[in-house]
């Protein structure tokens, strides 16, 4: 869980967020859900102090709008209704549980923020706790994007089907098969400190 504070500049091409603050919480809901189904107390009591916590600091900061966003584990949670409800009245916090599409979306409205060259083709890979999201870039445009289940936690619980890893690597193949080598970039906390231990002493791409 983490809480990202942006400031946004803007430009003549496209507007750069230059981060102000990166606030991580290991809460790791899936650990409950990817386990009996269903958010524990003990979970749900953390998720909402967190959440106040957060509000605080967006009050510090003097931010007018907070968007909370969650993912796979409380799409997949049994009691999500009840732990939202929830949520919301002790934190003040309101939470938007979103489909893997619009995480997609997501994903691919921060490659505009980026200075990353646009006319090049890009493999956008986000791994969460839950999901992996894999989006195609071509010249800034969206191809093709698709939401697994497989993620950290859910991979630490044994909780990933088989069938997953074939269809990531159908998902690849077909990529591969008409662009050839693929240019990956790599999003979400645990590939940032894959990056930062292995690839970035070499200082190239991490392909």
């Amino acid at each position: 869980m983490r809480l990202l504070i942006g400031e946004v500049i803007e430009r003549d091409d496209h507007p750069i967020i230059k981060k102000q603050t990166l606030v991580r919480v290991p809460i790791r809901l899936g650990e409950d859900v990817f386990d009996s189904g269903a958010i524990g107390n003990a979970k749900r009591d953390y998720l909402i102090k967190s959440l106040k916590a957060f509000r605080l600091l967006t009050e510090v900061y003097g931010l007018s709008y907070m968007r909370c966003c969650a993912t796979s584990a409380m799409r997949e949670a049994t009691n999500s209704a009840e732990i939202l409800a929830r949520v919301e009245i002790e934190s003040g916090v309101h939470i938007e549980v979103i489909n893997g599409k619009v995480e997609a979306d997501l994903i691919y409205n921060t490659f505009w923020t980026q200075d990353l060259l646009k006319d090049r083709n890009y493999l956008y890979i986000d791994v969460g706790g839950g999901s992996t999201e894999l989006t195609w870039l071509e010249k800034g445009k969206r191809v093709k994007s698709a939401s697994f289940k497989v993620g950290t936690v859910r991979t630490l619980a044994g909780k990933v089907e088989p069938q997953a890893w074939v269809d990531i690597e159908s998902f690849l193949n077909e990529l591969k098969e008409e662009h050839g080598e693929l240019l990956a970039i790599g999003t979400g906390g645990n590939i940032n400190r894959i990056f930062k231990e292995v690839a970035k002493p070499f200082g190239e791409p991490f392909l």
